[in-house]
């Protein structure tokens, strides 16, 4: 699972990412993190991300202020669908973004939930992903029919020579 973290603060971006990745391992998930402090950072990495937990507000460009680019990664994240949830500091900016129907979580106390929520969503569709793929694709369900006699042979024969022994 790929995750992007945007978040201008280095400081506060730096725990976002220590927290995912103790997070993850606790939940059993393999995670990569990518970061960005600007929307010029971020925008390039959007399409790589499984999954997206953006600040509310932080600037376009180094130098900049800090703005509501969040809206702008959205949007982005939307086409193709990746999960995207705010995590803000302003309870003004989480009511905007659920107005919008995106999910928002302020920081710090809902950091956890932020990160169990992308996860639990990235996790629903790639299941539904792998769901569909194989039932509506022939050639997909064709090839795991096929992986799966070879593993059932596999695992015969496995318990033949566990009994010879």
């Amino acid at each position: 699972m790929n995750l992007l973290i945007i978040e201008d603060d280095e400081c506060c971006r730096r725990v976002l990412v220590e927290t995912a990745y103790y997070l993850a391992e606790e939940a059993g998930i393999e995670l990569a993190v990518d970061t960005a402090g600007t929307l010029a950072e971020a925008l390039p990495l959007v399409e790589r991300a499984d999954g997206i937990l953006c600040d509310g507000q932080f600037p376009a460009k180094p130098g900049e202020m800090p703005q509501a680019n969040w809206l702008i990664v959205a949007g982005a994240a939307s086409r193709p669908a990746i999960p995207f949830a705010l995590l803000s500091g302003s309870g003004v900016m989480v009511a905007l973004a659920r107005g919008h129907g995106h999910a928002a979580f302020e920081k710090p106390d809902q950091v956890r939930v932020a990160f169990q929520y992308l996860f639990g969503r990235i996790e629903s569709l790639r299941d539904r992903v792998i769901e569909r793929l194989q039932t509506e694709n022939p050639v997909v369900a064709e090839v795991d029919a096929a992986n799966r006699e070879i593993y059932d042979e596999e695992e015969k024969e496995h318990a033949k020579r566990k009994r010879g022994r």
